[in-house]
């Protein structure tokens, strides 16, 4: 099992240690045996700058980065990084600011004051899997919604030649009805006969 990359956005070298210690004391007690590779960084451009060459599985965020701008930052981080949960980091015990940050789209919002070991791995496990869920509900939601579209697509006026009853399309070509709704609402078709095209081609077989 390949090891979970995190990335840590810490200033504090203390905090950093101390939030590195508690995950290697952790991943070995984890019921998942995750393993957890932790990669520091200690401002939010260094932390970009990473981003851009490489991609990690979640990322822990300090709020009160050096020349960050609080919520901003998350709300830039969260933008640039779609596809990655954030965690934030506070020293902070302010219900508002935690409230804003979860409101920006962040997975979780934790206490460093409060901070532990078993609530920090759950947190990670938690919002990996809590993200994973939300993307692929979304994910879901756009591929019903592009069904629904082609749906409307059929739910016009078709223009139909009244003798061959091929269909004109909106670029201008005319197309046989089975090709058109096969490529504009995925069926497929299968041929047989009905019995009055079998009195009219086929007479003898009733004799």
């Amino acid at each position: 099992m390949n090891a979970l990359r995190i990335l840590l956005v810490e200033d504090n070298k203390s905090d950093a240690a101390l939030i590195r210690e508690m995950i290697h004391e952790e991943s070995g007690k984890d019921v998942d045996k995750a393993e957890y590779e932790l990669i520091s960084r200690d401002s939010h451009g260094k932390a970009m700058e990473y981003l851009a060459e490489n991609t990690v599985d979640a990322i822990l965020l300090d709020l009160s980065l050096p020349n960050s701008e609080g919520i901003d930052s998350v709300r830039r981080l969260i933008a640039r990084e779609k596809n990655t949960p954030v965690i934030v980091l506070t020293g902070l015990d302010d219900e508002a600011v935690a409230i804003q940050a979860l409101q920006s789209g962040v997975q979780d919002y934790l206490n460093k004051d409060t901070l532990c070991g078993d609530l920090l791995v759950r947190s990670l496990r938690y919002s990996m899997e809590r993200f994973h869920n939300l993307q692929e509900k979304e994910k879901l939601i756009r591929e019903l919604q592009e069904a629904l579209d082609n749906v409307k697509t059929l739910s016009g006026l078709l223009p139909i030649c009244v003798k061959c009853k091929n269909i004109r399309t909106d670029d201008g070509y005319w197309m046989q009805v089975e090709s058109y709704l096969r490529d504009y609402s995925g069926l497929n078709f299968t041929h047989s006969i009905c019995p009055e095209c079998v009195k009219k081609l086929y007479p003898e077989l009733l004799a």
